[in-house]
């Protein structure tokens, strides 16, 4: 992500809002947190959303079944 952001040259500041895979483990979770907040590092904060539509409301194929 960080090279992504480098190469399309845009400030990590600029992102209002990540919507991330939230595995909704503990471990998943901290280690999609620390990639994250290594890659959008700043000195800025409050400035981007994180949200997880997928641990928000589950697996949508379980329910349909």
């Amino acid at each position: 992500m960080a090279e992504a952001l480098a190469g399309a040259q845009v400030d990590p500041a600029t992102i209002g809002l990540i919507e991330a895979h939230g595995s909704g483990t503990l471990v998943g979770d901290a280690i999609e947190i620390a990639a994250l907040t290594q890659a959008f590092h700043t000195d800025a904060t409050g400035f981007c959303a994180l949200g997880s539509v997928k641990t928000a409301i589950g697996n949508l194929d379980a329910a349909a079944a």
